[in-house]
């Protein structure tokens, strides 16, 4: 049931005891937390890149990866992100909080994401400038619920027909008594056309590491049984179901298309990610999931194509992959 666990990313949440918080939006005080967090960053990440507020608008990342930034950073001019794709290892500057290390790799990696994240935490620390903590409350944030150790297991889930029978919501109910959340990760337009979930622990709280993972790894399987459950009520056999219907047109739709748009791309995309995991479709999962590198201008801005081409080129290299290259 893993394979519906796209990414896992873990994040240590740190801030600097002697500056505001960054939503307060102190000019000073964000403009000393980049400067010292770009500098941690340099040297913790040799060979990164680092990409502020405007050029993470520019869609500079991959789909994923974009869809993972906190959403305030578009407020916030002094923002940053150090981003090293050869160790999948980046840190935030300015989103959220002041410092926000960030780890990512494959469902089966957690363990060892926690362990890198925690190496990084402290190759960042300075005596100088202490994290902001308290002795009963750990870690601090701005927001009082994520104070604790700062750890956050987070995994990228694909739930297409717990979105489809509307069961999220529900399930948010009954996760939160396991101390998790579960969250669309939604387009700038609220959307959430490639029914994607982030699954993550809601506190750090008098929570250690062992115990936050714990927690993430239960509350995925119970939400990926209940997936495999409608699945494979929803799979008839004789192929003649809504759900397989929608599976072939998207096929079709993504095997000859000239033109697509992201949010087009990304429906058809769900569609076809179930088709291949059900083995209805002949594509491997992987082969579905690296189509992904197109869902952004990520892919395009690489290679310097024309922006109005983008929606050619998409549906161009989908094509490519979909016919075999």
């Amino acid at each position: 049931m893993m394979e519906d666990v796209l990414l896992a990313e873990v994040l240590l949440r740190r801030n600097y005891q002697d500056l505001q918080f960054c939503p307060q939006d102190k000019q000073e005080d964000m403009e000393k937390s980049r400067s010292r967090g770009l500098s941690k960053a340099g040297a913790m990440l040799p060979g990164s890149v680092t990409y502020d507020a405007k050029g993470l608008l520019k869609g500079n990342l991959p789909y994923l990866q974009e869809l993972l930034l906190p959403s305030d950073f578009r407020r916030l001019n002094e923002a940053a992100l150090v981003v090293s794709e050869q160790a999948q290892q980046a840190i935030a500057v300015n989103m959220d909080e002041h410092l926000v290390l960030k780890s990512w790799g494959g469902a089966e990696q957690v363990e060892e994401l926690i362990e890198k994240t925690r190496l990084g935490e402290s190759q960042v620390q300075d005596d100088n400038h202490p994290f902001a903590q308290d002795a009963q409350f750990g870690f601090l944030s701005y927001r009082p619920q994520l104070a604790g150790s700062g750890l956050h297991v987070s995994l990228v889930l694909h739930l297409p027909m717990l979105h489809f029978l509307k069961q999220i919501r529900p399930l948010m109910e009954e996760l939160q008594q396991k101390g998790c959340s579960l969250k669309p990760l939604s387009l700038l337009d609220g959307r959430n056309p490639a029914k994607l979930f982030l699954l993550s622990n809601q506190t750090s709280f008098n929570r250690s590491d062992a115990q936050i993972k714990q927690s993430v790894m239960d509350g995925t399987q119970l939400i990926l049984g209940k997936e495999k459950m409608l699945r494979d009520k929803a799979i008839t056999p004789d192929g003649a179901s809504t759900v397989l219907d929608q599976v072939w047109r998207s096929y079709g739709v993504l095997k000859y298309a000239r033109r697509l748009n992201s949010t087009d791309f990304l429906t058809h995309w769900s569609n076809l990610r179930l088709g291949a995991q059900t083995g209805q479709l002949p594509l491997t999962l992987q082969q579905v999931d690296d189509l992904l590198n197109f869902a952004n201008d990520n892919a395009f801005l690489m290679e310097e194509s024309d922006f109005k081409q983008f929606v050619n080129r998409r549906a161009e290299e989908v094509r490519r992959a979909l016919s075999g290259g």
